[in-house]
């Protein structure tokens, strides 16, 4: 047998048993999944789908309330900065009322915690402590958007109506 014809061989056995899928190189996926006034412990429990309303807000025994968004992301390289924007109506407190610059995300940006194989499920948010008169307001609309290495992959919109 020659080398040319070998090299044949060995080219043809090796993409027969390497699947396309394996050699291809993954693209990140994220999703986000809905958004939460649950508290965040454990599993982060979806409350609402993107586009929906929020009418039921849930305040802990201190009267504190909060408000995540759920997302999932797949194919992500273990390392690689992660970063969630998440904003609000005006008057919310101490949460951007504006969208922040692709910058100011990643500033805040964290370590993917698991390989790209693996998916994994997160919530990010703020909590807003109980005033004199009661729960903070949250009413309004909230966006959300997932920057990966500096690239927004993903943006969506919940309303909460739950004090009107």
């Amino acid at each position: 047998m020659t080398i040319p014809l070998r090299a044949a061989l060995i080219a043809a056995l090796l993409s027969a048993a390497t699947p396309a899928a394996a050699l291809a190189v993954t693209r990140p996926q994220v999703r986000i999944l809905g958004f939460t006034t649950y508290t965040r412990i454990g599993i982060p429990q979806v409350q609402a789908k993107p586009g929906r309303t929020i009418r039921e807000c849930f305040t802990r025994g201190d009267g504190e309330r909060e408000i995540s968004v759920v997302y999932s992301g797949r194919g992500i390289g273990k390392g690689t900065k992660v970063g969630v924007a998440f904003w609000g109506p005006p008057g919310n407190g101490w949460a951007p009322d504006a969208e922040p610059t692709i910058p100011e995300v990643m500033r805040s940006a964290f370590r993917w915690p698991v390989p790209a194989g693996r998916s994994k499920t997160l919530a990010w948010g703020y909590l807003f402590a109980s005033g004199p008169f009661g729960p903070a307001r949250i009413d309004g609309s909230w966006t959300a958007e997932v920057v990966v290495a500096g690239r927004v992959l993903v943006r969506k919109s919940v309303t909460v109506a739950c004090d009107s």
